[in-house]
């Protein structure tokens, strides 16, 4: 069983309010099958698949994504975690997914 099966099997419940960074295009939990999951990255969803478009870095990594399968964010991070998240519903759970190559050393 991979992480992404523990999660989903052993970490949370179908009916979780769930919220899940940096979902890119391979989320965790999809919305089909968690109705209460939400998304929420450092961008909107329109300007991930801008970032995502061809371009030099791209490029010269080889990275592809489908930019058609890259999911709609529901919670762009507006300056901090507190004023995003001011009078929103508490979570049962929080993923991050696509965001541990973004930590430093």
């Amino acid at each position: 069983m991979d992480f992404r099966d523990h999660i989903r099997t052993n970490l949370v419940k179908k009916n979780d309010r769930i919220l899940e960074f940096g979902p890119l295009n391979w989320p965790i939990v999809k919305k089909d099958q968690y109705p209460n999951a939400r998304y929420s990255d450092i961008r909107s969803g329109e300007d991930v698949k801008k970032l995502y478009t061809a371009n030099d870095y791209l490029e010269s990594t080889g990275v592809r994504i489908d930019i058609d399968s890259i999911v709609d964010i529901d919670y762009v991070i507006d300056e901090n975690y507190r004023k995003t998240f001011k009078g929103v519903e508490k979570f049962d759970a929080v993923i991050l997914g696509h965001v541990i190559e973004h930590i430093p050393d």
